[in-house]
């Protein structure tokens, strides 16, 4: 009975120790967990992680972290979104530089300082894109300049409010990067000109395969633009300039490569889309198109079936949006778009209306 009660007294003090130890085990399990994780493992965390984040927090705890970090199995992602990401860049870039894979440059008061505070040369051997917000002119120029050396940079996209003016020094430096596969020119609608020639037989071609013009241009800029872009596989446009009285100069441009083309636009009819689409000789094979406000024809079905036959003969999926005023004056009844020419190729055709729009979609 004694050893029951004396048994009972320490169970209290039992209960802690007990605490104690399964903290202190559940700590060491952590610790040890971690520890024996395999790089392999490590490389895929920290695919999803910022490059900054990945070093500071990993950098200097013992050996093997170290030897990880410098691995060239590693390539950072680099995020300069804050000015302390900024200065702590500006403190490690130089270890690190050559497993740098991508910098998003989005600090805009900073921005053109930053691009003048390091180079970007071949020794950035791994770095593959590049995002750029907010640049000045001269500074982009400049820059752009330094990137001809990169023996990997695929992927390129500029986005700015600054007044960019003529385009052309700036695509003549885009078009002769060596490796790039994607470009994006974003000028979030800014005006802006593009006196670049028509390419010529026997000068080099641009190896850009996706391009995105986010910005106004003319159907003659857009010509001599794409002249460039032999390879070119997909074509993005958005802001169409008001005026498209050029459209029926528009030369014709042969990209056998071609297959995916997506517009946005205010500014166009169809009678000067479908000349855009009879100049430009391809193999498409996907169209997304989204207009807004403009002539009630772009709902005409049978118009739309014989350009798809005529000149969109492998054309596999096919997407329109056109928005509507509400109130428009020639909102009324739509032509059909149910006959067999649509329900074999499975588009069914929508009308979905709010406050401001009526948004029709096949």
């Amino acid at each position: 009975m004694d050893h029951m009660k004396r048994t009972l007294s320490f169970n209290p003090l039992s209960e802690e120790n007990t605490k104690k130890l399964r903290s202190e085990l559940l700590n060491e399990l952590r610790i040890s967990s971690i520890e024996n994780l395999s790089n392999e493992l490590f490389n895929e965390i920290f695919d999803y992680l910022d490059g900054i984040d990945i070093y500071l927090a990993f950098s200097n705890l013992n050996h093997r972290f170290q030897q990880l970090l410098t691995s060239s199995s590693i390539l950072y992602k680099i995020e300069l979104i804050h000015i302390s990401s900024k200065e702590i860049f500006m403190l490690i870039y130089k270890q690190i530089k050559h497993q740098i894979y991508s910098i998003n440059f989005q600090i805009p008061v900073h921005i053109n300082q930053l691009l003048t505070s390091f180079i970007i040369d071949s020794s950035f051997n791994h770095l593959q894109s590049l995002i750029i917000e907010d640049i000045q002119s001269d500074k982009l120029i400049s820059f752009l300049n330094t990137l001809k050396s990169l023996p990997r940079l695929f992927s390129l996209d500029i986005r700015t409010m600054h007044v960019m003016g003529d385009l052309n020094n700036i695509y003549q430096l885009i078009f002769a990067l060596p490796t790039l596969k994607y470009n994006k020119l974003d000028l979030y609608g800014n005006e802006c000109s593009i006196s670049i020639p028509m390419a010529t037989t026997g000068k080099p071609f641009s190896t850009i395969e996706y391009l995105h013009i986010d910005h106004y241009y003319t159907f003659d800029e857009l010509s001599a633009l794409i002249s460039y872009t032999a390879k070119l596989r997909h074509l993005n446009l958005s802001y169409i300039n008001q005026d498209n009285s050029d459209i029926e100069t528009m030369l014709p441009i042969n990209l056998e490569n071609l297959t995916s083309v997506s517009m946005y636009t205010n500014y166009i009819n169809f009678d000067e889309f479908e000349i855009f689409i009879q100049n430009i000789y391809s193999k498409l094979k996907t169209l997304y198109v989204i207009f807004k406000y403009q002539h009630i024809t772009f709902l005409d079905a049978y118009r739309w079936e014989q350009l798809i036959l005529r000149y969109l003969s492998q054309l596999k999926k096919f997407s329109l949006k056109y928005y509507e005023n509400r109130y428009s004056i020639d909102s009324g009844e739509r032509t059909q778009f149910n006959s067999s020419f649509w329900i074999e190729r499975k588009l069914i055709f929508n009308v979905e209306i709010n406050e401001y729009n009526i948004l029709y979609l096949v």
